[in-house]
């Protein structure tokens, strides 16, 4: 008669592959953590290095860009969910594309510009956005992320360069704000954003006892 043979439970294995998923989950948490953290290093860092001397053209715009995609997604993680919802990507677009506003001015067109920037850089780029999102639904998300992008956009350029003509066409005087009241608000979101990605982390978080209750092979 053939002798039974019973499964046995590979406890090492198992101890092992729960370490490691543990420490990667660990490490996860920790970039998380540290996102928006740095993104304000990488913002500021950013400034630094535009406001050291004047740059090239294209050296001077590609790494302003980072600057405004930064501050574009930093305010965004300030946002509640329901109100960013499928808006991000789009808004994060439009914190970036607005700038081809500046293709003409470079080019063939340099008179078009109000006070240093082109008309675009106002308040009314977001109302036409705005109001395309709101009488076509067939394009209400990608048109009202992009209005929000824009705005994302005009709070980094109200405290950098000239300012932005932020009332065109009713007022061609560019309206700045000082850069530590810019430096406030993204300082701030990054505290904001901070505490809600480890409040959100807490909450997915489960406890190892708990998970050693459901398996008894884990480690207590």
């Amino acid at each position: 008669m053939g002798k039974e043979i019973r499964p046995t439970t590979d406890v090492a294995g198992v101890r092992s592959s729960w370490w490691e998923q543990a420490s990667a989950s660990r490490f996860r948490r920790s970039i998380l953590r540290l996102l928006p953290l740095t993104a304000l290093l990488v913002i500021v860092g950013v400034d630094l290095i535009l406001a050291r001397r004047p740059w090239p053209l294209l050296i001077d715009g590609s790494t302003d860009e980072v600057g405004h995609l930064l501050t574009a997604a930093l305010l965004l993680a300030v946002l509640p969910r329901s109100a960013r919802g499928r808006l991000w990507p789009w808004a994060l677009l439009g914190a970036v594309v607005i700038d081809l506003d500046h293709v003409p001015l470079y080019t063939f067109a340099p008179e078009f510009a109000v006070s240093g920037r082109p008309p675009t850089h106002s308040l009314l780029t977001v109302l036409v956005l705005g109001i395309v999102a709101a009488v076509i639904p067939l394009v209400r998300i990608p048109f009202a992320g992009l209005a929000l992008g824009v705005g994302l956009h005009l709070v980094r350029d109200v405290a950098t360069g000239p300012g932005v003509p932020l009332l065109w066409p009713f007022d061609d005087s560019a309206i700045r704000s000082p850069y530590a009241a810019y430096l406030v608000v993204i300082v701030g979101a990054a505290a904001v954003a901070t505490w809600k990605v480890s409040r959100g982390i807490r909450r997915r978080a489960d406890p190892p006892t708990a998970a050693s209750e459901r398996d008894p092979a884990l480690p207590a």
